[in-house]
C-alpha cells in the first residue's frame, strides 16, 4: 500500500500489549464503545478454525 500523509483527521488506536502501549495508525473508525471487562468473554467461544493468537478476548 502507498503511504499516506497524515492530516487533520488521522486516525491513532492505542493498543497495550504484554503491558506496553503503542499507536497504530489505521484508515478509519466507524465507531468507538467501552466495554467492561466483565463483559468480555474468553477466546475459546470463538470459532475454532480462527487463529486467536492475538485476541484476548471478544463480546457478543
Amino acid at each position: 500500500m502507498p503511504e499516506q500523509a497524515y492530516h487533520p483527521y488521522t486516525v491513532i488506536i492505542i493498543v497495550t500489549v504484554n503491558n506496553k502501549s503503542m499507536g497504530v495508525i489505521v484508515d478509519s473508525v466507524s465507531d468507538v464503545i467501552f466495554i467492561d471487562k466483565k463483559h468480555i468473554q474468553p477466546v475459546d467461544l470463538f470459532a475454532s478454525s480462527t487463529n486467536t493468537k492475538y485476541i484476548h478476548g471478544i463480546v457478543f
